[in-house]
């Protein structure tokens, strides 16, 4: 790692010290708006139950004997960050208001549901819930049945000016972002025990190794439906991962939480 990065990531993890706390974070500890809530009408729900039985449904009754895959309530094992690749809130929550996904051929060609998330992270570190925890969202290929997704508004990744505390403009993720990734990922983690998984969107694909601690959570049943992603990007990863690394098992990358 270059220097100057380390150095940045120092100034980060001091400024960070307060927001940090002790690894429980109760839901009083937590600033949640719930104005923008996802509003599941029955057209949705079947949408998205059609979309779990397609790219799940096999995998879920093998590994848990169920006959169907219920399509909208999950386990919680995974904890996936991402960015929206959006420069603001608004174009975000157009992007997942309606119940069918628009202008994305590849991604239409596996089912009609409109990508879902369950929290969306402003600039300011303002959290918005967009759906339960433990609901089915499509946002991670080959883990919605089993993840929680956290969407941070930007285009790219954290700088190390922005680490240390300035003030960016360029519709970057930012240190209050960061900050609010770190109390959320300690209060989910508090309220699911068996959160097993941390990583970001670009780190998916990793899952699909047999060696990985997490293999067995990774299922899709189209062995083409796949896609590269850069998100959050690596800065933000490994600032993050810092932040919480008496929650993380040594000697994993960072991908694996103790339990």
């Amino acid at each position: 790692m270059k220097r100057g990065l380390r150095s940045g990531f120092s100034i980060c993890m001091i400024m960070l010290s307060s927001c940090a706390g002790p690894t429980a974070v109760t839901l009083e500890e937590l600033e949640i708006d719930r104005s923008h809530e996802i509003t599941f009408t029955e057209s949705r729900i079947a949408l998205t139950k059609a979309y779990a039985e397609l790219h799940y449904g096999e995998f879920y009754r093998e590994k848990y004997g169920s006959p169907v895959f219920p399509g909208m309530e999950i386990d919680p094992k995974v904890i996936v960050v991402h960015y929206t690749a959006g420069a603001t809130l608004q174009n975000a929550f157009d992007t997942f208001g309606p119940e069918t996904l628009g202008g994305r051929p590849y991604l239409n060609q596996s089912g009609a549901v409109n990508v879902g998330i369950q929290y969306i992270i402003d600039y300011d570190g303002t959290i918005y819930q967009m759906q339960p925890e433990d609901s089915f969202g499509r946002h991670v290929i080959g883990l919605n049945h089993s993840a929680i997704g956290f969407e941070n508004i930007g285009q790219g990744d954290i700088t190390e000016p922005a680490l240390q505390g300035d003030v960016q403009y360029d519709n970057r993720l930012t240190l209050a972002q960061l900050k609010s990734n770190i109390t959320l990922i300690r209060y989910l983690k508090s309220k699911y025990s068996d959160i097993e998984i941390l990583i970001g969107h670009s780190e998916y694909r990793d899952l699909e190794d047999p060696s990985h601690p997490g293999h067995s959570l990774f299922h899709e049943a189209d062995p083409e439906y796949r896609t590269e992603k850069s998100d959050p990007g690596p800065n933000f990863l490994r600032a993050l991962r810092e932040e919480i690394v008496d929650l993380l098992q040594p000697g994993t990358g960072g991908q694996v939480f103790r339990q």
